[in-house]
């Protein structure tokens, strides 16, 4: 995962490059806005917008245990 200061124009940059978006911009609770997306080699790369000065580190501890649980 990726973190960046504004998915809309970074996305708007890599369009350019051949990107696509891969389903939609989402948003989780007032926290982040996520989505992911395939360049031209077909690699999937998932980009995290922070909302309102949250923690990058709390999602991704809160997606690990959520990997867990999918996972066991």
């Amino acid at each position: 995962m990726f973190a960046v200061d504004d998915i809309d124009q970074i996305l708007e940059k890599l369009y350019a490059r051949g990107t696509q978006l891969v389903g939609e911009i989402i948003q989780y609770k007032n926290a982040y806005r996520l989505c992911y997306i395939r360049g031209p080699e077909g690699i999937l790369i998932r980009l995290a917008e922070e909302i309102r000065g949250t923690h990058l580190f709390c999602f991704i501890e809160w997606e690990l245990v959520f990997f867990h649980f999918i996972v066991v």
